[in-house]
């Protein structure tokens, strides 16, 4: 995802049984996941192929969407942790770190498949 309010992986979990979600871990059903290292994985591969594909740095920041309710004791610091219902408005809250010709110029870097093989 790609905007004036930054560059974003999103990976998406329709799960069952309850999400609880603290700084490092993040457990379905009562069983810890992978979900958070995976995230950061994923961003952290995208940042670095735009980043060489647009010779310049490019920051990508791991959000993790949820269909159903989750339980927050602590937001992890490196990835975003949110329910599906309010994507939107955290979006539109985000400040501005991106003018919207430098959005563009990355949503385009990220159209190439090339980049992504």
């Amino acid at each position: 995802m790609i905007g004036v309010g930054g560059v974003f992986t999103v990976n998406t979990k329709n799960v069952t049984g309850n999400v609880w979600v603290a700084e490092r871990t993040l457990m379905v059903a009562g069983a810890k996941t992978n979900y958070l290292p995976a995230a950061t994985h994923e961003a952290r591969d995208a940042a670095a192929r735009l980043s060489r594909s647009m010779n310049q740095s490019i920051n990508v920041f791991p959000l993790l969407v949820f269909t159903r309710s989750i339980t927050v004791k602590a937001h992890p610091t490196d990835v975003r942790v949110l329910e599906a219902s309010t994507v939107r408005p955290w979006l539109i809250a985000l400040p501005r770190v991106l003018t919207p010709d430098e959005a563009y110029k990355v949503a385009l870097a990220a159209d190439q498949p090339s980049i992504w093989r």
